[in-house]
């Protein structure tokens, strides 16, 4: 892992890597998974500008075959 990211003119320091960002969304997906078992396939909505990487993160772990 890379401690420094450089864009453009700017540095910055990794604070949380890669890895540990995907094992919680992994763990987000799974409450939802277990939440919504039993559930018709819920519609999610982000609101929040930003939130579209997050959020496609996360849609790809749920599990929509119940």
């Amino acid at each position: 892992m890379k401690d420094i990211i450089q864009l453009k003119d700017r540095r910055f320091k990794v604070m949380i890597p890669a890895e540990e960002i995907d094992r919680a969304v992994a763990a987000v997906a799974e409450r939802i998974n277990q939440d919504y078992a039993e559930c018709e396939t819920p519609i999610f909505l982000g609101v929040l500008n930003g939130s579209f990487m997050f959020f496609s993160d996360l849609i790809k772990k749920v599990d929509f075959n119940n």
